[in-house]
């Protein structure tokens, strides 16, 4: 009788004992696995800050999104979890003696599955990376955009390239043009934006270009054009805007544009671009939008573009044109949309202006104007477009 007794003392001390170890021991597991859980957060918070800082000591610039969207509704996230996050959805890095731009620099990105836009290297600091690089780029689910400045490529590049998941618009500055780089972009066919920088471009590699079919927009700064290239473009019946920068060609390679029927965009820039120019693109008579700034025009070569029936945006900035030119610019039926900034207009200017049928929106007068001339055209439903707000095309 007295061993049970003692038995059932002993149970009952070993009872709580027992319960107390369990409830350490699940908390000791919980613990754990909190740790672990935890540990891979940490891990890429101090991996994307180190990154960051790192790019902004070297005058590049990173951006991180502290929002998240669902059903429409919009939430806010502190800066330490959007990092923790791998949030980073833009860099902008050109490189520094310290830290260049090369695959060591890439590979120190590791994962970045909120990157859009990447842009890396400049004239004094090229992007020297290899296909080890574009190997780890291609993990960004997201990337969409990629700018390269001095970046050699080769047709295993363009094979990487062309494993990017969601890569539509691809920029490409300060490569050697004698290599015949772009001979094997074709392989890049669902680029949708092309953008090629102070580089020579050939017919052969423009021939390569124009198997891009599903190009919307192509741009040339500071390039080298060769005779009758743009005789290659005529395929392109996607390419909806074009730009050339800075570039000198010869005027007649824009009649071979007359054939893309779905360019509605012209961008010329730059002092080589004249009247003569002009009177060629006048007769791209599916053009809406005409910018000519900073060009050589004269008040005469705006006679060419009454032509243009379907043009309803015109951007004519840092040119001589005069009041003379801008009266011109009365026949045209359906222009909405007029930048006069930093050209040679008058407070005279208004009574074109107001004679402009379909004219909403006019921007670079307010210096010239008068305020009962202002006045004037807000009665008339023009808007006036202050220097420093943002433009607004109809």
């Amino acid at each position: 009788m007295l061993i049970r007794q003692t038995s059932t003392k002993h149970q009952s001390i070993e009872q709580p004992a027992r319960s107390w170890f369990s409830f350490r021991t699940i908390c000791s597991l919980l613990l754990v696995v909190f740790a672990f859980g935890l540990a891979p957060f940490l891990s890429q918070r101090w991996r994307t800050k180190s990154l960051t800082e790192s790019i902004r000591s070297n005058g590049g610039e990173v951006r991180i999104d502290q929002y998240v969207c669902y059903n429409g509704a919009c939430f806010y996230i502190p800066l330490a979890v959007s990092e923790g996050l791998s949030r980073i959805t833009y860099i902008s890095y050109a490189g520094s003696k310290s830290c260049p731009v090369d695959d060591a620099f890439v590979e120190s990105m590791e994962h970045q599955p909120s990157l859009f836009i990447l842009k890396l290297g400049d004239r004094n600091h090229p992007a020297r990376i290899t296909d080890r690089s574009f190997s780890v780029m291609k993990q960004f689910p997201k990337l969409a955009s990629l700018s390269l400045n001095g970046t050699s490529l080769t047709e295993s590049s363009y094979k990487e390239l062309s494993q990017f998941p969601s890569l539509r618009s691809l920029t490409l500055c300060n490569f050697d043009s004698h290599s015949e780089q772009l001979c094997s972009i074709s392989q890049l066919q669902r680029l949708n934006s092309l953008s090629l920088t102070a580089v020579n471009i050939s017919n052969r590699e423009l021939e390569h270009i124009s198997s891009l079919t599903n190009l919307k927009s192509l741009g040339f700064s500071g390039t080298t054009i060769e005779k009758d290239s743009f005789r290659n473009l005529s395929n392109m019946s996607q390419l909806a805007l074009m730009s050339i920068y800075f570039t000198e060609f010869d005027p007649a390679e824009l009649n071979y544009l007359t054939a893309l029927t779905s360019l509605q965009s012209l961008h010329l820039h730059g002092s080589s671009i004249n009247d003569t120019h002009v009177r060629e693109a006048a007769k791209l008579s599916q053009l809406t939008q005409l910018h000519l700034d900073q060009t050589d025009i004269s008040d005469q070569g705006l006679t060419h573009l009454t032509d243009l029936e379907n043009l309803n945006v015109l951007f004519l900035t840092q040119t001589a044109i005069s009041d003379a030119g801008v009266q011109h610019l009365t026949q045209l039926k359906n222009l909405q949309y007029l930048h006069l900034g930093h050209t040679k207009i008058t407070g005279q200017v208004i009574n074109s202006l107001l004679n402009m049928p379909r004219l909403i929106r006019v921007r670079g007068v307010e210096k010239v104007l008068t305020e009962e001339s202002l006045q004037a055209l807000q009665d008339a439903g023009i808007e006036v477009e202050r220097e420093g707000s943002s433009i607004k095309l109809p």
